[in-house]
């Protein structure tokens, strides 16, 4: 059992717990902006995944070796096969529909799990560089929630937003009550997750992207990596 004090972990797992139950709330702002939101939060991910999550993962090998690397091309592979379960779903139309959105919702709670769970264990940076990391996974998750949102409204509002909701709890309860206290197992963790952001990224279409999505997309990208040289320079 781990250390139940507030840390990183427990602010971003609020943070997250937050964005997901009021979700169905920020759908009328979220109108016509989450191509820019998506971009903007898109970028900070990607930041966040090679400047914090890949010299955590340098950090790993020493205790998994070669198969550190094997463990993130395991997220990857994960989260590719949950999409593609529900993209090549051959059934009728409601039906699909209700089975795709039922796979995103699992996707996701899974995703916001390992976000919380994944988190190094040993964070020594500042409070600043923290929020900016949670800020990054906000905006990623709640562009996630949006699209679950189209597809099923009446559902996400009435449960949907509910059960992702759990997913950061869960995390937390699995990180202090279920999970032993090994390095390993922590750096499996975040490997995973580095996978998962990764294939997050990739995923997204980019055969029609407009001039405005890249703007807010490279803009995401040097808000992160400015900010961040900011604060580890004060």
């Amino acid at each position: 059992m781990g250390d139940f004090s507030f840390d990183h972990v427990w602010m971003k797992a609020a943070v997250l717990m937050l964005v997901h139950l009021f979700a169905p709330a920020m759908r009328p702002w979220l109108q016509n902006k989450q191509a820019v939101i998506n971009a903007f939060g898109g970028g900070m991910a990607i930041s966040y995944v090679f400047i914090h999550l890949l010299p955590e993962i340098g950090e790993g090998k020493e205790h998994l070796g070669f198969f550190t690397f094997i463990i993130v091309l395991v997220g990857y592979l994960l989260f590719y096969l949950i999409n593609a379960k529900g993209e090549n779903n051959h059934a009728v139309p409601s039906v699909k529909t209700k089975t795709t959105y039922n796979i995103n919702i699992a996707q996701y709670w899974v995703y916001s799990f390992i976000l919380i769970v994944g988190l190094p264990k040993d964070f020594s940076q500042s409070h600043m560089h923290i929020m900016l990391m949670t800020f990054a996974a906000s905006l990623h998750i709640i562009h996630a929630d949006y699209e679950i949102g189209e597809e099923n409204p009446i559902l996400f509002k009435k449960s949907g937003h509910y059960i992702l909701a759990t997913a950061p709890l869960a995390g937390i309860f699995a990180r202090w009550f279920l999970m032993p206290d090994s390095d390993l197992i922590v750096h499996s963790l975040t490997s995973i997750l580095a996978g998962a952001l990764i294939y997050s990224m990739a995923k997204q279409d980019q055969n029609h992207v407009s001039n405005k999505v890249m703007v807010w997309f490279f803009a995401g990208i040097l808000v992160y990596t400015g900010l961040l040289l900011l604060i580890m320079n004060t």
